[in-house]
């Protein structure tokens, strides 16, 4: 399966080029046919590292992006996730609308430790109304939420309390 993006670009309008979008996703299927999004090989990736687990991360940074996280996205390698970061720390409360996988939440504090976990978050029945979706929150104020593939804090050994650094570039400051 060929997924592209395909932008004109004129220089005067007798000349025209076509450019292809070369970081195409793939959709890869194994045995027992989940399919998945392939990662994509990066250079310089953007990472969360809690002890010794490092998660290449998608930031979600504004508002469009934070309100859409993983909904729709068919997977994540084990070692990928999606970071959240707020302006300031506050009560976070987060949904799984449109989740097509089972994930663990990790909540990070401004002092980048692990102030929570949320682990186990299941798939929502699909015959569920919006505002009947269930809603997990953060026990205290955080800045940062890292959601990654179900179990992989058990597998990992994350802990409450564990340091967690960020290695990437982002538009809101990080304060670690």
């Amino acid at each position: 399966m060929f997924f592209g993006i395909y932008l004109g670009c004129t220089d005067s309008p007798r000349e025209q080029r076509l450019f292809t979008y070369k970081a195409t996703p793939v959709v890869q299927e194994d045995e027992s046919s989940n399919s998945e999004i392939a990662p994509i090989q990066e250079t310089n990736p953007t990472t969360v590292m809690i002890g010794p687990a490092v998660f290449i991360v998608q930031v979600a940074e504004n508002h469009l992006s934070r309100a859409k996280g993983l909904s729709g996205q068919l997977g994540l390698p084990d070692n990928h996730g999606m970071l959240f970061i707020f302006e300031s720390p506050s009560i976070q409360t987060f949904w799984m609308k449109d989740m097509l996988f089972p994930i663990d939440i990790v909540w990070i504090s401004d002092t980048c430790l692990v102030d929570s976990i949320t682990p186990d978050i299941p798939i929502p029945l699909v015959s569920l109304e919006t505002d009947e979706l269930p809603k997990y929150q953060s026990n205290n104020p955080v800045k940062y939420v890292l959601e990654i593939t179900q179990g992989q804090t058990e597998i990992r050994d994350i802990k409450t309390g564990d340091p967690v650094s960020f290695r990437g570039v982002f538009k809101i400051p990080i304060d670690c």
